[in-house]
């Protein structure tokens, strides 16, 4: 798949596949390319971070909070 997988309730550290989602949004932007897609389940995520490369954050079953 050519997607990052967030999940914020993923136990471990997680690969960024479906099946072994991140459970934070910086660390899908730590491997993520130029260009790539980011898929984050819904919740709120309580981090910060920079977004430096163009990339596409999408909320799946919800809204998405960052805090």
């Amino acid at each position: 798949t050519n997607k990052i997988y967030v999940d914020g309730s993923a136990t471990g550290t997680g690969s960024g596949k479906p099946y072994d989602p991140f459970a934070t949004i910086g660390s899908a932007l730590s491997i993520a390319w130029d260009g790539a897609a980011i898929s984050i389940e819904s919740g709120p995520y309580p981090e910060s971070f920079l977004i430096d490369q163009r990339v596409m954050l999408m909320a799946t079953g919800g809204f998405v909070l960052i805090e």
